[in-house]
Formats: C-alpha cells, sequence, structure tokens
C-alpha cells in the first residue's frame, strides 16, 4: 500500500506543470506515455477524485501514525462502534452493538445505526 499519497499527488503535479510547459494542450494519455512511473498515481487520481472520503487525510509517513490507527478506521466500516485499546498493538472491539436479533428481523426496529434495507412493495395493477 503506497502511504505517502499527498507527496505523490503533489509531485505528479509538479511535472505535469511541467511537461504542460514544453508540450501545451497535451492530454492525460500523451503524458503518460512521456512519464509511465506517474501511471499508478494518476489513476488514483483519476478514481477517487469524485469521493470525498476515498484517501485518508493524514500523513501516513509521519513517525507518530500508528497502524492501528488505520485499523480503527478499517473496522469502522465493518460496524465497529466501540473501541477499548489495550496497547499500541492491539485492539478490543464491540461490533454491530444494537443490531437487530434474529427475532427482530421483519419488525420495525428504528433504534439501530444500520438499518436493515427496506422492502420495495411492487405495485399492484
Amino acid at each position: 500500500m503506497p502511504l505517502p499519497i499527498g507527496r505523490r499527488v503533489r509531485a505528479c503535479y509538479d511535472v505535469l506543470l511541467e511537461d504542460l510547459e514544453e508540450h501545451p494542450g497535451s492530454d492525460v494519455i500523451h503524458f503518460l506515455l512521456r512519464r509511465p512511473a506517474l501511471k499508478s498515481i494518476v489513476r488514483r487520481i483519476q478514481t477517487m477524485s469524485r469521493h470525498k472520503y476515498a484517501e485518508i487525510r493524514a500523513n501516513l509517513a509521519d513517525r507518530n501514525v500508528r497502524p492501528m490507527d488505520l485499523l480503527r478506521c478499517k473496522l469502522a466500516f465493518f460496524g465497529v462502534s466501540k473501541f477499548a485499546p489495550r496497547s499500541k498493538l492491539w485492539v478490543r472491539n464491540t461490533m454491530y452493538q444494537g443490531a437487530p436479533l434474529i427475532d427482530d428481523i421483519g419488525q420495525t426496529y428504528e433504534s439501530w445505526f444500520l438499518p436493515l434495507k427496506p422492502q420495495i412493495e411492487e405495485a399492484q395493477a
């Protein structure tokens, strides 16, 4: 996983500006033909630019960033709502707290933060 994404984006931007001075009106494909080493970061910029939270907004190359912080971020996407760090190397968590139990499925259940997918009833003719 490439970590210094911000640094790579900035370096690509600087190279792109230099390239545009030499080749005004050029497009992305010709830029990449001249600079194939930048293909991966250009692809990342193109695919992630439309998504507000597609990138972790931290300097992952900083000496104070811990892998545990990234793990907590990823676990939050899987429904982890409580973290109890016991050390800098591992974390205890609670997953799906408040989720409906089997008996609750099919009933109105509004107190969980990840509600069941609504069922769309077909229109009767």
